[in-house]
């Protein structure tokens, strides 16, 4: 698993592309709106998982526990 607070969405768009060659499961967190989220941060998240939602290939479960964790799997 990545940690993805810095360089959140490039690291993110790696890891999947990473994913879709050679791993079969993706898992992220921190998924649900938090409090002490900067300015914008939410709509970066909201474009994550949209582009997760769309990934050929990959099952998506998104599980709104502790801070929201996201898993794709591949089919």
């Amino acid at each position: 698993m990545l940690n993805l607070k810095s360089g959140f969405q490039s690291l993110t768009y790696q890891a999947i592309s990473a994913n879709e060659i050679a791993l079969g499961m993706y898992v992220i967190d921190d998924m649900l709106p938090q409090a002490n989220w900067p300015e914008g941060h939410a709509e970066k998240v909201d474009n994550l998982i949209a582009t997760l939602e769309q990934l050929r290939g990959f099952w998506v479960t998104k599980l709104s526990w502790a801070s929201g964790i996201i898993v794709a799997t591949k089919r």
